[in-house]
């Protein structure tokens, strides 16, 4: 098989944490593994880290500004690569315009379609999401050579033909026996985990749990967050009256966070839309009973024990977080999610397009 020389334009990478920098990292470091050259262009402190299988360049400025800066730099290397593979939103630009100027194949990765759930991204701010809305829509209008969308749910909301490749999980996330103490004596303990942003369904969330502690409720909730200084102001004020019950922590690196899953006796995602969804799949892949919305792709990812609630709806979380703490679960078929089985269709897909 040829060895590819392959561009991955993304506006964020790690360190910055979210499932497209997971996607983008994972599928980088299995692609090297195989022998393909590849090369990330990213926003960042104008810096150029190189490893052994390509350089990552990251380009000064802030998420927006990342459209026009990275244009140069994405021209010059776009000139070497086989393939250059980009993702919605502020990457796709520059990617297109660096394929189509040099004839070269790009591939475009949609990791969910917003549309009218912007209003969920801008809560208060319609005019904001409707703006948003329509970039998004003529974003996935640029003709990319392939679209690829992670999750059935989200090729739905694709006018465009697509495939489905499902995203990975880490092999870390994988069932780790733990010697708890009884939930008679420590109490049974849900978690959160992730973003503090509308779309995952925070806001919803801690109503939720005011109502909830309200009716009675006595179990446990620790908040693993990630966000800026006045994000987590708002959560700790939404939280003050149920502060016995609810607790904050700051979210954890990737290596400590089985640790975190493991100790908890429930996960819950109640995200308002949802195109993959890590949280849930990398809970599930350890044995973690999860509580989940009905949003987007989330159903379509469930498996082990779990409870699905209608999405936006108080009462039905409520009741979920009731019979979870009951451990009146559903169980069905675990779903395996594979990093290599991601990069043998990513690297067919490829060799199919040159």
């Amino acid at each position: 098989m040829k060895n590819l020389r392959i561009l991955f334009v993304a506006e964020h990478y790690p360190p910055h944490v979210g499932g497209v920098e997971t996607f983008f990292f994972e599928l980088r470091k299995r692609l090297i593994a195989r022998g393909h050259h590849v090369d990330v262009i990213t926003s960042g402190n104008s810096t150029v880290e190189a490893d052994e299988g390509g350089s990552i360049y990251r380009v000064g400025g802030g998420q927006h500004s990342f459209t026009f800066l990275s244009i140069p730099l994405v021209l010059k290397l776009a000139k070497r690569a086989d393939i250059i593979h980009t993702t919605m939103y502020n990457a796709a630009v520059p990617a297109w315009i660096g394929a189509k100027i040099h004839g070269k194949r790009s591939v475009l990765s949609v990791h969910e379609v917003l549309g009218p759930d912007f209003a969920h991204v801008f809560p208060g701010r319609a005019y904001k999401a409707r703006i948003f809305g329509f970039l998004e829509k003529a974003l996935l209008c640029l003709n990319f050579d392939h679209t690829v969308a992670v999750s059935k749910a989200t090729q739905k909301k694709l006018s465009r033909k697509s495939s489905v490749i499902y995203h990975g999980i880490d092999s870390s996330f994988k069932p780790v026996r733990i010697e708890h103490e009884s939930i008679e004596a420590k109490g049974f303990e849900f978690l959160y985990f992730g973003r503090i942003a509308g779309n995952k369904g925070i806001w919803f969330l801690l109503e939720s749990l005011k109502e909830f502690y309200a009716n009675g409720g006595n179990t446990k909730f620790k908040l693993l967050l990630s966000g800026s200084a006045a994000d987590f102001a708002r959560v700790e004020k939404m939280i003050s009256g149920i502060s016995d019950f609810v607790s904050i922590k700051r979210s954890v690196s990737r290596a400590d966070l089985p640790a975190e899953i493991a100790a908890a006796d429930a996960v819950v995602v109640p995200s308002l839309a949802e195109g993959f969804g890590f949280s849930a799949a990398e809970a599930m892949a350890m044995d973690i009973p999860v509580i989940l919305s009905d949003a987007g792709s989330l159903p379509e990812i469930a498996g082990g024990k779990h409870l699905i609630f209608k999405s936006e709806d108080k009462t039905a979380l409520i009741e979920a977080l009731e019979k979870g703490a009951a451990g009146e679960w559903n169980e069905s078929a675990k779903k395996n999610f594979s990093w290599n089985k991601s990069a043998d269709e990513f690297e067919e897909l490829y060799m199919s397009l040159l």
